[in-house]
């Protein structure tokens, strides 16, 4: 599944998620890490194991202590507004796991949301992947009906024009990537073969005709 690989890649090379290794919060206000790893609450973060700018392995107290100093700031900032000298990290290796983990998930679920999934091309495989990471199984089966129907009938055109996410974590850049992944796929689809006319049966195809 190189395409697995390929959108952790853009996840965090684009910019469209990016990877932070300190807990920051996101524009929701929620306590992030990563490639917008949720942290739900102090318990949740106590269960990552962070460790201290030295290397050492982080204690469950001082998890709590930079979850709190976090979580005391507004909200949305620039991310590194978020980071000070006691500011606890998280291992490319850790997120490199958990990125592929989660991406494992979101592959999951389109497989069982979209017949023929495995057939896409890959770039419709990136835009959908983007797309689940971006706003949720939840959202993106549940408030895009028209967009999961081309998905289904693999209507490419019209899956670009449907796929236009609104919310603050959907950029220009990001929405244009998507819809170009769509739009280069539909011109990818093979031609369809002329029907044979019935008295040339014997014929392979019928080409039009000239004049």
């Amino acid at each position: 599944m190189d395409y697995l690989q390929k959108s952790a890649d853009l996840l965090t090379g684009t910019g469209f998620e990016g990877n932070v290794p300190f807990m920051y919060r996101d524009s929701n206000g929620w306590v992030t890490v990563g490639v917008g790893f949720m942290i739900p609450d102090e318990n949740a973060a106590k269960k990552i194991p962070f460790v201290t700018a030295l290397g050492a392995l982080a204690t469950k107290d001082q998890i709590e202590t930079d979850f709190k100093r976090v979580y005391s700031l507004p909200a949305g900032l620039v991310a590194d507004k978020y980071r000070s000298q006691s500011s606890l990290l998280i291992t490319f290796d850790y997120t490199a796991s958990i990125l592929l983990k989660k991406l494992k998930e979101c592959d999951r679920a389109l497989r069982g949301n979209y017949k023929s999934y495995d057939t896409y091309p890959d770039p419709v495989k990136l835009a959908l992947l983007d797309m689940i990471y971006n706003l949720g199984a939840a959202k993106l089966f549940g408030q895009f009906p028209a967009f999961n129907r081309s998905v289904n009938d693999q209507d490419w055109k019209t899956a670009a024009d449907q796929c236009h996410r609104k919310h603050k974590g959907a950029a220009d850049n990001r929405n244009a990537w998507t819809r170009h992944q769509f739009l280069i796929s539909e011109t990818r689809k093979p031609i369809p073969l002329l029907p044979v006319h019935p008295a040339h049966r014997d014929a392979p195809l019928m080409l039009p005709q000239k004049g």
